[in-house]
């Protein structure tokens, strides 16, 4: 009884956010009537201006649209997001308090990254029955098909982040070159801006446990390779994956190319570096684009879509807008999700880095001018995501074959296979001596 008294006060206490709800002319106007319904949507920050105002404006005309409802926002931290997610999820699907206690402070909708969509499905709602297929034909395949599990649609894609190749301008004049469209060229051209420890060539995040395998896995579609067979399983051991490790180690081994201990490096270390003028180049993610334009404007830069030995290919990561599985209120929670993703709202979200869910956004921005916001646009409707099965356990492995390779201590080919064997017989990685990190690097990060 103690328990349920503290959720309670936890509640009570909760700083949500609320949108005042509509003046009574309006609510004359909206329709249908729903007495006194309060919608929570707690939202992890991003950090990006405006992002919040989104949020309150669409709350605010959603409660001008429907009679007694208010749309609470309650602004969260991505760090404590892992832990809250997963306390929402374990009640949601099932917990140890009684579904009219967990509902009164688990929110009725969230962001969810899509890693956690395979962690965490019972604790969300499928939005089949709410959203028609109508409505799901109109976002983009590749982010929309990434939210479905066992054939339920769990999320709608929110904030899309593709990657592209950032260049400075002015070192490439200086030396005369272009920006590479080839993994060759782009070697090449590291080796020739490298002015070690000045600027470095070229910036790779092999972090563990971080953004290396998704670094890792960049170059195994540039060589057109696949992480998984036909069946699901993972197959480390392809000639493509082999290339792939090859490249990453001999860009890593050439002194000066690359900046040093890439196993320790992540991907907001490198994006910061190509900031501060420390690096030639540097494959980073969309919102890159807001962040040197407002607080390095007097960096030239320019952005190319991503370098490849095969054919040209996109990549992204995506987080979605769910519907916990505890909300009273599915089909309004499902209609407010979808006046988010609206092209009113959706335009303001794309200019602070987020790039298209629906397929006629995607066509306005295509015809637009903006140079820099292209090469993330070119294949973005089949653009590839993370593998949608065992995320968690084929990131393991990558983790493991990374550490491997990039610190000398195996071939690429050896550390793949060994990392494959140890995936397959389910065994751990690593031990903690052996993943145990170098020093930090001179380079400021």
């Amino acid at each position: 009884m103690r328990t349920w008294r503290v959720l309670l006060l936890i509640v009570a206490l909760w700083p949500w956010t609320a949108v005042a709800a509509p003046s009574r002319r309006a609510a004359r106007r909206a329709s249908p009537i729903h007495p006194l319904v309060n919608l929570r949507f707690a939202y992890w920050q991003y950090g990006f201006p405006g992002e919040l105002k989104i949020l309150t404006d669409a709350a605010r005309e959603f409660a001008q649209q429907h009679e007694g409802v208010t749309v609470r926002i309650q602004p969260c931290q991505w760090d404590d997001a892992d832990v809250l997610i997963r306390k929402w999820t374990r009640e949601a699907g099932g917990g140890q308090y009684p579904p009219e206690v967990a509902a009164k402070y688990v929110p009725d909708m969230t962001i969810i990254r899509e890693r956690w969509l395979e962690i965490h499905p019972e604790g969300l709602t499928a939005l089949d029955g709410h959203i028609t297929e109508a409505e799901q034909a109109q976002f983009l395949e590749a982010p929309l098909e990434r939210a479905r599990r066992d054939g339920k649609l769990l999320g709608l894609p929110w904030m899309i982040r593709g990657r592209a190749l950032f260049y400075r301008q002015d070192l490439f004049q200086k030396a005369n070159l272009e920006a590479p469209g080839s993994l060759g060229g782009l070697q090449a051209t590291a080796r020739r801006l490298a002015d070690a420890p000045s600027v470095y060539g070229f910036g790779l995040p092999a972090r563990l446990d971080d953004d290396g395998p998704e670094t890792f896995l960049t170059y195994l579609w540039a060589h057109g390779g696949r992480l998984c067979d036909d069946k699901g399983r993972l197959n480390l051991t392809s000639p493509e994956a082999t290339r792939a490790l090859e490249y990453m180690v001999a860009l890593v081994a050439e002194k000066g190319l690359t900046q040093p201990e890439a196993l320790t490096w992540s991907q907001d270390d490198v994006e910061r570096a190509f900031q501060l003028g420390r690096l030639a180049m540097v494959i980073g993610r969309s919102p890159l684009i807001l962040t040197l334009d407002t607080r390095a404007p007097d960096l030239r830069y320019g952005v190319e879509r991503l370098p490849s030995r095969s054919k040209a290919f996109a990549q992204i990561d995506v987080d979605y807008l769910a519907v916990m599985a505890t909300t009273s209120q599915p089909e309004l929670c499902a209609r407010f999700l979808l006046l988010l993703l609206s092209d009113k709202y959706a335009r303001r979200l794309s200019m602070v880095g987020g790039l298209p869910a629906r397929k006629n956004l995607l066509r306005e921005l295509l015809s637009s001018r903006d140079e820099k916001l292209k090469p993330f646009l070119d294949r973005l409707e089949k653009a590839h995501t993370v593998p949608c099965r065992n995320w968690e356990k084929l990131r393991e492995a990558v983790n493991h074959a990374l550490y491997l390779a990039l610190s000398g201590r195996e071939a690429p080919r050896d550390a793949l296979r060994i990392a494959q064997e140890a995936a397959q017989a389910g065994r751990a990685p690593a031990s903690e001596a052996e993943t145990a990190r170098p020093p930090p690097s001179e380079v400021p990060r």
